[in-house]
């Protein structure tokens, strides 16, 4: 499951990105914008029938995601 994550997010990005910390929040990565955040939404949304906000998003983590999913 988390390595669907991963690519859902490494996907979003739009560029060759790597995740290396999953603790770390979004809004924390280099190239981190609001377009990013709405594409990561739909993806999360489409994937997974789960409904965030942008502001939530930003304050997440593969890890936060992970947890929320699996709830």
């Amino acid at each position: 499951m988390k390595e669907k994550i991963i690519k859902i997010v490494s996907e979003s990005f739009e560029e060759d990105f790597d995740i290396k910390e999953f603790d770390m929040k979004f809004e924390e990565f280099d190239g981190w914008d609001s377009l990013t955040a709405m594409v990561l939404i739909d993806k999360l949304n489409e994937k997974f029938e789960i409904e965030i906000q942008v502001d939530e998003i930003n304050e997440m983590s593969v890890n936060s995601l992970f947890k929320l999913i699996n709830n």
